[in-house]
């Protein structure tokens, strides 16, 4: 039957002649026609089309696209006897196996490569059994005819392989349903016309399949064409091919009347250099320039709203659309613009399937085996409200975890969290050290009922090792997730995750024996390509990619993202099959595998399409710079569109949004302030103090004294006055006194203090608790490291005054340090360390000879000093300034005449000397650990008797750091600092009496911020409260405390000549 064509552009005149064939046709009871287009959105298109816009019944009107029509033919024709793919990574997985089979130095890297060549090939209808043998000389290249024989050999063995296994894939389905409609069967008699709408582009398979329908049916094809146009290049090249053409009447022109649309004649001019004359009518058409994506769509939402209440001709939500190139880059600040702003909206393309909750934590619990149990993978299942916990007392799991430090690997997880199903965890046992009391415990139940889930959920995931066969791997990964989640079985994104699963059966296929671990695999995979399309039709904003959005109307449409390298998008040559090589087998062969640089004529197709599918006022958006604000030029079609439309880009050409969220939302008031959110609208009045009443009555619910409230506190927040609550300084703290009165303070907390009032307040008076980063199972904690080294230490030198060593002159002690090193590395194994065996014996190895370097210079000078070891883990207490002082001293060392020495270990010490932090009051260690030498009656010694204090510093050495390994602090320098020491720290305990603890950074190296804890809380990037602080009475006064001016270093005079 000959094929009659009708061109001309969607709106309004292909859409127009359509109509009138659908009422040519009769549609009735006994009259049933077909309508085919490129999507299923098109189809939606026309359904509306025709029933809400032209009046019309849609009885006995089918609706199908190109594949649906195909899968009909086949399916009515009984001939099916393959089984139909359609999912993509199960041809993908395939082509991979092909690939890893085939040869052995092929990287995986280009099995993405192959796999889109061998598309094009198959959707191009080429079969290479067929091929002529001396095809290959087409190809003028050595290297060309070498890649093509490797890829037509690939793609041979891929279609061998889908014969022997009973698949047919997507492109095969045309190919058969060609070949039923050839042979007059398949179904399509029972339609007494069938129109194929907006088709303007092929594949060989499609085109072989629409020939056949064409030549024994009454077919009728709308294409979208304006004739002689530049931006149908592309559209009219697919005309011409013979994949389009049939014979029968020449294509019938519709006359295209642009000024129908918004733009007007401006049509004429798009990528029409041409066409001269300049339209007079003014084309509707507004470019915003403004910043990053949320910025995009910021302002794109204050349009809409402006549109959709504007008192003349209001428009309805669902006849705006939103359209980008791809929608890939908008996908997550759509919802939350949309959302905020209220507007109702529909999206072509679902979300990723991986940005739902749920779906991100099936797939995370089940690769938790295969990723070595990552800590915050585990908080995160244990953080979700669809967990099955009967009443477990999660938080305390939580807190166990993270007070552990557990990193990742099951060793680590059983060395650190086995061990106290038995006894009670404390969590915060550095406080019970330095302070001597008790604090919070994880009670050992709650510790064994974690570790029994855990255990469990190990115990699962490992059930898959061994197995194979892809249903009973589903049926195993369905069984774990429904074990562990409780979610409910009509959340889309759990139906979702269930759904990838059991498609992942058909997988048995081509693969019967896989095993646990390709499983996983293939089910990670399947999750990263899944997406959760949208169950609910409304009539909201259409939000649509390009490809989607061709065929559609809108009164008023919103183009984002026109800037170079998105509009167009960025095209590139297939690496296995360049354009000259495509040219060979399309322009050669009959193929149709078409060259990929010719896309860039459909992308000006795609642009001409959405400028021209506004029928009252088009907006371009382009943005200017990134979110991170790197600097983007506008696209060359939106470039084009302006010297179509005789405006400037730049200056009154475009309307400028500025970067910043507060003069963009100042802007708006200026502006139109019915557009501004309860939110912007709370900003705005706040800044400026003004009252919300008359704004908050149009919302209803809102209530003004919660922005009075809000504003009076946000007045101390940004005073320029004396510093304030809001700052630390508060009323005296009566209950923290008492406390402080019977518990008193260690020399670490005043430490604090002294470093910063802030701090101390977060940690002392808040309650705020500081937890310890996890370590990875490679690496060793420092904090741990340190406890290891104290632990050795005082074990040794507690051996060393058993044993009588110090009343014999050279007595041996090295068995005794191998002893004290080989018993506290027993009962600190790797298990319990939390590292993996071989890197802890490394570990073991090294501090072993960080010891072995360090304790016989210690030995050396104890003996030549007269000191023995006496005291290991001392606690100490004694009164300073009315409150009492106490510590944990590691060692105290004495001579036989009474003589005292304190000592401190640490790891490394490289910051200045004692004297010099002393000094500064930044370190107070040194001169409290002697006061309580003399104020603790258990030890009772005089000021003069004091030696002073050592740091010794474990690691170091002038030979391996180029650090001293021991720092002292003078019994001279306590003494004669002592007074003053002593009176700033009775400074220090009148401001916590009286409540003040400002905010005081130390941002330099080293200074307090580095390392801050509770940065978080701190505002001390603020400016008006570093204002308030640099002219504060208490900062004064805090600063005044660290002065010590006998240890100060005294300048050299000056030598006269």
């Amino acid at each position: 039957m000959p094929l009659k064509t009708t061109c001309g552009p969607f709106q309004p005149s292909l859409e127009k002649a359509f109509v009138k064939a659908v009422l040519s046709a009769h549609p009735n009871l006994t009259t049933k026609i077909a309508v085919v287009a490129p999507s299923r959105r098109l189809a939606d298109r026309l359904e509306r089309l025709l029933a809400m816009e032209a009046g019309l019944s849609l009885i006995n009107i089918k609706f199908h696209t190109f594949h649906s029509l195909a899968s009909q033919v086949v399916e009515d024709s009984q001939q099916l006897t393959s089984t139909i793919v359609t999912d993509g990574l199960f041809h993908d997985s395939l082509v991979d196996q092909l690939l890893r089979d085939g040869a052995k130095d092929r990287s995986k890297g280009l099995s993405a490569a192959y796999r889109s060549s061998i598309r094009d090939l198959i959707d191009g209808g080429l079969d290479p059994r067929v091929l002529p043998d001396d095809f290959l000389n087409l190809f003028k290249e050595k290297a060309a005819q070498i890649r093509m024989k490797d890829l037509l050999s690939l793609l041979d063995r891929y279609l061998e392989k889908l014969n022997d296994i009973g698949v047919l894939p997507p492109a095969g389905v045309a190919k058969l349903a060609a070949q039923v409609v050839m042979n007059d069967q398949g179904g399509l008699g029972q339609y007494s016309k069938i129109l194929y709408y907006g088709f303007y582009d092929l594949t060989g398979v499609q085109g072989d399949f629409f020939h056949a329908v064409a030549a024994n049916h009454n077919v009728e094809l709308f294409f979208p064409l304006r004739k002689d146009h530049p931006a149908f290049h592309f559209a009219q090249a697919s005309l011409d091919s013979p994949r389009m053409r049939l014979g029968g009447d020449q294509p019938e022109h519709i006359q295209a009347k642009p000024e129908q649309r918004a733009l007007g004649l401006t049509l004429n001019r798009l990528f029409n250099a041409h066409e001269s004359e300049i339209p007079k009518q003014k084309a509707g058409l507004t470019v915003f320039n403004v910043s990053g994506v949320r910025g995009e769509l910021w302002r794109v939402a204050k349009e809409i709203i402006a549109l959709t209440e504007r008192k003349k001709d209001p428009l309805a939500f669902h006849e705006i659309g939103i359209a980008a190139r791809t929608l890939e880059p908008y996908q997550g600040a759509i919802k939350e613009v949309l959302d905020e702003h209220r507007i109702p909206y529909a999206m072509t393309v679902g979300e990723p399937l991986l940005r739902h909750p749920i779906a991100k934590l099936a797939a995370s619990l089940l690769s938790l085996h295969k990723r070595q149990y990552p800590a915050q993978s585990v908080l995160d299942i244990l953080d979700s409200p669809l967990l099955k916990t009967h009443d477990a007392n999660i938080s305390a799991w939580k807190n166990l975890i993270k007070k552990q430090a557990v990193h990742s690997g099951w060793l680590q997880w059983e060395g650190k969290i086995e061990p106290f199903t038995k006894k009670h965890f404390e969590l915060f046992s550095d406080v019970k050290r330095e302070e001597n009391e008790g604090g919070p415990v994880i009670d050992k139940k709650d510790t064994a009922a974690f570790w029994e889930f855990l255990s469990g959920l190990r115990t699962k995931l490992r059930g898959g090792q061994g197995m194979s066969g892809w249903s009973t791997c589903a049926e195993h990964a369905k069984s774990i997730l429904n074990t562990v989640f409780d979610a409910p079985q009509d959340e889309p994104a759990w139906e979702a995750v269930q759904a990838a699963i059991e498609e992942l059966k058909i997988f048995e296929l081509a693969h019967p024996e896989a095993l646990w671990e390709e499983f996983l695999e293939a089910f990670e995979e399947k999750m990263r390509r899944s997406l959760l399309e949208t169950r609910t039709r409304n009539l909201g904003v259409r939000v649509t990619g390009a490809m989607d959005a061709r065929g559609e109307s809108f009164k008023v449409l919103f183009v984002l993202g026109c800037r170079q390298g998105l509009f167009p998008r960025n095209i590139h040559e297939d690496p296995l099959m360049p354009d000259s090589a495509r040219q060979v087998l399309r322009d050669s062969l009959g193929y149709w595998v078409s060259p990929k640089l010719e896309a860039y004529e459909e992308e000006k197709l795609l642009f001409y399409l959405l400028c021209a599918s506004a029928q009252e006022h088009l907006y371009c958006v382009f943005p200017r710079s990134s979110d991170e604000g790197k600097a983007q030029t506008p696209s060359t079609y939106l470039q084009e569109l302006c010297r179509a439309a005789n405006i400037r880009l730049e200056g009154a050409g475009m309307t400028t949004v500025p970067r910043a969220p507060f003069d963009r939302v100042k802007a708006q008031w200026e502006e139109d302030v019915a557009g501004l959110s309860p939110k912007e609208i709370s900003l705005l009045l706040a800044r400026g103090h003004d009252d919300p009443q008359p704004f908050y009555s149009r919302v209803g619910t809102w209530d003004p004294a919660l922005l009075l409230g809000c504003s009076e506190r946000l007045k101390l927040l940004t005073s320029a006055a004396e510093l304030s609550s809001i700052d630390g300084v508060i009323e005296s703290p009566t209950s923290f006194l008492h406390e402080l009165n019977k518990r008193g303070l260690s020399p670490s907390a005043l430490e604090s203090f002294s470093s910063c009032p802030f701090k101390f307040f977060s940690e002392k008076l808040l309650g705020l608790k500081s937890v310890e980063e996890p370590s990875a199972s490679g690496e060793l904690l420092p904090w741990v490291q340190g406890q290891l080294y104290h632990a050795i230490l005082e074990d040794f030198y507690a051996r060393l005054g058993k044993s009588g060593f110090w009343k014999e002159k050279d007595a041996p002690w090295n068995s005794d340090l191998d002893a004290s090193i080989a018993e506290i590395f027993k009962a600190n194994n790797w298990r319990t360390i939390g590292v993996y065996p071989v890197l802890w014996e490394g570990e073991m190895r090294r501090m072993r000879s960080q010891l072995r370097r360090m304790v016989p210079m210690d030995i050396e000078l104890l003996k030549a000093m007269g000191l023995t070891p006496v005291l290991f883990e001392a606690k100490l207490t004694a009164k300073v300034g009315g409150v009492r002082i106490r510590g944990i001293v590691d060692r105290v060392d004495k001579t036989e005449d009474g003589q005292y020495r304190v000592v401190d270990y640490k790891s490394r010490w490289h910051k200045p000397k004692l004297k010099t932090l002393v000094g500064e009051m930044s370190l107070l260690q040194a001169p409290l650990y002697q006061e309580l030498l003399v104020g603790d009656p258990s030890v009772g010694a005089s000021p003069d008797s004091i030696e002073g204090a050592a740091y010794i510093a474990i690691e170091d050495s002038l030979e391996t750091t180029s650090f001293p390994w021991m720092q002292e602090f003078t019994g001279s320098d306590w003494r004669s600092s002592r007074e003053e020491v002593l009176d700033n720290v009775k400074k220090f305990l009148g401001q916590m009496r009286r409540g003040e603890f400002p905010i005081a950074p130390g941002e330099g190296r080293g200074g307090a911020c580095e390392y801050c804890d509770y940065a978080f809380a701190c505002r001390k990037a603020h400016p008006a409260t570093r204002h308030r602080a640099a002219k504060s009475k208490v900062i004064a006064l805090f600063e005044a405390a660290h002065k010590v001016p006998v240890l100060k270093p005294q300048k050299k005079a000056k030598v006269k000549k």
